[in-house]
């Protein structure tokens, strides 16, 4: 509770007047208004009630949870080479959309491996340096069809996020997770 002090008009005293506390969610400690990212515990942050999520550096060695239903956009900062890590866990299979992660900038690259499982076949996929900006995870051909799946992405120059210990599941003719936008 807030206490605070006013006077009234004839000078009688101060008074005292209290003012609600603002109500915080009971899991991420913000205020009930606010929109995540929820801090969900010490380094995990989710958005479930977000659909879009920008990165800061000092976000780094977090977990990044997808947990809304409708799917997310997350935007990474800019790649500096600072060592920044993410990783990125599907915590909930979005039934619409896509679970995305896309550099902030035409500047920023993705370079590294993924591989996804489909019908006990794993196939690999490469993220070109040149012109790959974004992981896209659409619950079926492109990853993402189980709680668990993830990634992790690096800061490890300028322009340049590496994406390493990708593992997730798809169904139907797999495809690249990896895009140019």
């Amino acid at each position: 509770m807030t206490f605070g002090v006013t006077t009234s008009s004839t000078n009688a005293g101060p008074a005292v007047t209290t003012t609600p506390p603002v109500a915080l969610h009971p899991i991420s400690g913000y205020a009930a208004s606010q929109s995540p990212p929820a801090i969900i515990s010490p380094g995990v942050i989710g958005q479930a009630a977000a659909d879009k999520l920008t990165l800061t550096a000092d976000q780094n060695d977090n977990i990044i949870l997808f947990d809304a239903l409708a799917g997310s956009t997350i935007t990474l900062p800019p790649a500096t080479g600072s060592g920044a890590k993410y990783k990125f866990v599907v915590a909930t299979v979005c039934t619409s959309n896509s679970h995305k992660v896309i550099t902030d900038n035409s500047k920023d690259f993705m370079a590294g491996v993924a591989f996804l499982e489909a019908s006990a076949t794993v196939t690999g996929y490469v993220a070109a340096a040149a012109s790959t900006r974004s992981v896209n995870l659409n619950a079926t051909t492109t990853g993402g069809l189980s709680i668990g799946d993830s990634f992790v992405l690096q800061d490890i120059e300028l322009a340049l996020w590496h994406v390493s210990s990708f593992m997730g599941s798809a169904s139907g003719t797999v495809a690249t997770p990896f895009a140019t936008s």
